[in-house]
């Protein structure tokens, strides 16, 4: 038995109805629901366009609308000092004996499905909203981690939080301060050129990077692949619209620093559109060796693919296959520095390195 849990289309400005693209995000999700074989009841709230969003999503999956009463008062404290969230508990309760062992969607109010959500978890990943339409997965009778937010099957162009775009709220929250202490060990041992590595960046963790390169002053920059690691444009290419808008932050955020960027491609990572954001950047293949601080060093993506056959290696993408430690490295002789271990601050003329935790959200 699983629960969904969803808020309506877009609402056009100043009515209570769907807009255009409301209706077209609507339809993008009810045939996702259909392709997730639903076929359950709808439990929604009345206002005309949560019920318009459910109507439509019926249309495909040819399901039951069920008004449900409990939805309805989107306000933080009712009249009779009952809070939302008090509401939708009590409402809830009732389903598993109205509607046992069937597949279930809520449509509801931004507010009530964060409230209905809440009951089951309040875990969140960093820059994680309750865009129009996406889609929350709970299966309530046993454990599950809940998929929070799924909008992959609405265009990231056609993504909207109410009037605002997704691509707008990405770009404000790329852009924002970072609000937890970043904590960089003394560099002051470093008397060579700095440069810093970093590598399978998510852009949620790019405030994180603006604050990381405010501390460190690097005058390299190598970043060894996937700048947007979660858009997985090595095998989803329509994605090509978001991955360049992530990019694009990241590349502006390092050219700020007045460092030399070095960019290794990753799998999830696209040249052609690097070199069109970012023409100042020196982009190399997987493999290549690039001479830093006059030491020459090989540079990777992947653990396996790599040739370990200079004294510095530097690569990332993931711990599968890995055989090395951080511990193992030990400056002067061979290192390998896979992002994964964390992020470092290299002086490679003086053979001396830093080595700096990585945030649990960029994990």
């Amino acid at each position: 038995m699983l629960h969904y849990i969803t808020s309506p289309g877009q609402v056009q400005s100043g009515t209570y109805t769907l807009s255009e693209l409301g209706k077209k995000q609507s339809r993008l999700l009810g045939e996702h629901l259909k392709t997730l074989e639903f076929h359950g009841k709808i439990l929604t709230a009345s206002a005309p366009y949560a019920m318009e969003t459910a109507e439509i999503i019926a249309g495909i999956t040819e399901s039951e609308i069920i008004p449900f009463k409990h939805l309805d008062a989107d306000t933080t404290v009712s009249e009779d000092g009952e809070s939302l969230m008090e509401r939708i508990v009590r409402g809830y309760r009732t389903v598993p004996i109205d509607y046992p062992k069937t597949d279930l969607l809520f449509v509801a109010s931004p507010n009530d499905c964060e409230a209905l959500i809440n009951i089951f978890t309040t875990s969140r990943e960093f820059n994680t909203r309750q865009y129009d339409c996406a889609l929350t997965t709970i299966r309530p009778a046993e454990y599950f981690t809940p998929i929070l937010f799924d909008t992959s099957f609405i265009p990231y162009e056609d993504t909207t939080f109410g009037s605002k775009t997704r691509e707008a709220c990405d770009i404000e929250y790329m852009r924002s301060e970072f609000k937890t202490e970043v904590t960089v060990p003394d560099l002051s041992q470093l008397k060579g050129e700095r440069i810093l590595h970093i590598g399978d960046t998510q852009s949620a963790s790019y405030p994180y990077y603006r604050r990381l390169f405010e501390l460190v002053r690097p005058d390299i920059i190598l970043h060894t692949g996937d700048m947007a690691d979660e858009v997985k444009i090595g095998r989803h290419p329509e994605f090509l619209h978001e991955y360049t808008v992530k990019i694009t932050e990241l590349f502006e955020m390092m050219k700020a620093t007045g460092a030399r960027i070095i960019i290794i491609l990753g799998n999830h990572d696209v040249a052609e559109a690097i070199a069109k954001v970012a023409p100042y950047a020196e982009v190399y293949e997987h493999g290549s060796e690039v001479v830093l601080s006059g030491v020459p060093c090989r540079l990777g993506h992947q653990v396996i693919k790599m040739v370990f056959d200079r004294k510095y290696c530097m690569y990332g993408h993931g711990m599968s296959c890995e055989v090395w430690r951080d511990t193992l490295n030990i400056p002067g002789e061979h290192c390998r520095f896979n992002v994964m271990f964390g992020n470092y601050v290299y002086d490679l003329a003086n053979d001396r390195y830093v080595r700096i935790q990585r945030p649990t959200l960029i994990l």
